[in-house]
């Protein structure tokens, strides 16, 4: 797995929260963070009307993190995503709200 594979995914992963599209947004999470993605979307604005990537960065062991900044009409938040390989593509294996 390399930076520009996991900038790729990152970067339609914001355009598809963007667009709304949540089917193909929660496509790129891992099952084993399924059960904590409710917690993360509470801190969403509703609707979000832009995803910026502001950067990938390596996280160690063939690991990345994303961080994307979520803006609406009432307020932005920004995410720091883990990603690692599954299902043989990155995935999302936590998410962090950074503010």
């Amino acid at each position: 797995m390399d930076e520009m594979k996991v900038k790729e995914h990152a970067e339609a992963h914001g355009q598809a929260i963007e667009t709304g599209d949540l089917q193909r947004a929660g496509s790129d999470v891992a099952d084993e963070f399924q059960p904590h993605l409710r917690e993360v979307m509470s801190h969403m604005p509703r609707p979000v009307t832009s995803a910026e990537l502001v950067g990938v960065d390596p996280a160690g062991d063939d690991e990345y993190f994303s961080t994307i900044r979520y803006s609406g009409d009432d307020k932005t938040t920004t995410l720091k995503a883990r990603w690692a390989e599954r299902e043989n593509r990155p995935m999302i294996v936590d998410i962090q709200v950074v503010e």
